[in-house]
């Protein structure tokens, strides 16, 4: 496997316009790593209560979080939210 250039990559803030596509990573993501570990049913809950179109953005227009995609060749690679609240878990996806 090889590795790509670094400078390949281009970083840009993520808009509310991007809700759905914040919500497609982010529930592709989960069930990628956790589907194995849970069941159909609870893995389907959890997706509705936290990744929903709605439910990122109203993340996306906190003032207090601040969201960031990795981007190669116009599609997005990876995904980081920083909260400003420092009790708030930090994600980082890699897709």
């Amino acid at each position: 496997m090889s590795v790509a250039d670094p400078s390949e990559i281009t970083t840009r803030r993520a808009l509310p316009a991007d809700a759905a596509l914040l919500a497609e990573l982010g529930a592709s993501t989960f069930s990628e790593t956790f589907a194995a570990d849970n069941t159909p049913e609870n893995l389907a809950r959890y997706l509705a209560e936290s990744f929903g179109e709605e439910i990122q953005r109203a993340e996306l227009e906190d003032p207090d979080v601040s969201v960031f995609f990795a981007e190669r060749d116009g599609e997005v690679v990876g995904v980081t939210t920083s909260p400003t609240d420092p009790t708030v878990t930090v994600r980082c996806w890699v897709t």
